[in-house]
């Protein structure tokens, strides 16, 4: 193939992919960067899953009915026409599954980039700002940063609300990178709500090894749960689990939060559950919003770095870095994960 090289998928069957040969020539203000390594997570599938109604097709657009999905991690800069921006520099941020791939990048800040491609003029800033990274790139950020950035801010959310009055608080998905970086911000919080994890048979033991939970059920027993006020902390996205947890808690159920999908379930009306508070979609970069206009851009920030300090040293014991490059590796990666096959304790990197 001539140019760059992109991973695509259908976007009405995400599980069929493809590659293709794209241009990567940078025009005036854009530069030319080789993915170094993009993170392959549950969240990188939720990506393509809401695609279309969150928009993240449109970060990277690709021909009609196809989609270039979404991954965080580290790239350098092969060429240039972008100000002040040198070849050879180191990036992270937002990027897609390619060798290569082009930015609109404008300096922000001491060490910020703002992508400020037309297209994206109207998409949630926070994928819009990359950071230049000068030390070494620590595999752990790409897999976790975005998904701890989440979880931190659900932790505000859920203390900014009182926990919803809830006593108790049920975490699907529970072995999940971004369940483990709520249930760790929770951890840090005095007098919060006992914490419960529902996750499947075969990730009970590793869940329970983090010791981020104060009990850590199968899915099979959520019924033995007593029925006191709580709080779903939803990251499975399974609609049928979601109307067992409705249908238990009934009146006890204070609220009912939705945010990832690692079961692939849809948002909009299929979040809607039989009895109890209907579930409410969490998006993480419109909390962010409201708490830069109260914290200030930078103290915002500042906050995320003290806690992902903490977090990294915490989970990086319980978990195995796998970097695997070339086409058929990422094929075969993605394929897993689309189906839910990746095991909790990997962290798992790509690049082509």
């Amino acid at each position: 193939m001539s140019g760059a090289t992109q991973f695509e998928v259908r976007r009405a069957a995400i599980g069929e992919t493809r590659f293709i040969a794209a241009p990567s020539e940078p025009g005036a203000g854009e530069a030319e960067l080789r993915v170094d390594i993009a993170a392959l997570t549950a969240n990188t599938v939720t990506y393509a899953v809401h695609g279309q109604s969150l928009r993240y097709w449109d970060f990277y657009p690709a021909e009609h009915g196809w989609g270039r999905v979404p991954a965080w991690g580290f790239a350098t800069v092969t060429r240039s026409r972008a100000p002040g921006l040198a070849e050879g520099e180191r990036i992270y941020g937002f990027l897609t599954f390619a060798d290569r791939l082009t930015l609109r990048l404008e300096p922000s800040g001491a060490t910020g980039l703002s992508e400020t491609s037309t297209h994206r003029a109207a998409l949630p800033g926070a994928y819009n700002r990359y950071r230049r990274w000068s030390g070494v790139a620590d595999p752990l950020v790409s897999v976790l940063q975005p998904l701890h950035a989440t979880a931190y801010l659900f932790d505000d959310f859920l203390a900014a609300n009182a926990f919803f009055g809830a006593e108790q608080l049920i975490v699907s998905s529970a072995s999940s990178k971004t369940a483990l970086g709520i249930a760790h911000a929770l951890g840090l919080r005095a007098g919060r709500p006992r914490l419960i994890a529902l996750t499947s048979p075969g990730n009970m033991a590793f869940t329970d090894e983090t010791g981020a939970y104060d009990r850590v059920l199968p899915y099979a027993e959520l019924e033995t749960i007593p029925a006191r006020p709580t709080a779903y902390i939803d990251l499975a996205g399974d609609r049928a689990l979601r109307a067992r947890v409705h249908e238990r808690f009934g009146e006890h159920l204070t609220h009912s939060a939705a945010i990832g999908d690692t079961h692939m379930a849809e948002i909009g009306p299929k979040l809607a559950a039989p009895t109890g508070p209907r579930p409410q979609f969490f998006f993480a970069p419109a909390w962010l919003k409201l708490r830069q206009a109260d914290w200030g851009e930078g103290g915002a920030a500042g906050r995320l770095d003290t806690a992902w300090a903490t977090y990294v040293d915490w989970i990086r014991p319980h978990l195995t870095v796998r970097h695997e490059q070339g086409t058929d590796a990422l094929t075969e990666a993605w394929t897993e994960a689309v189906a839910g096959r990746i095991p909790p304790r990997d962290a798992r990197l790509l690049s082509l």
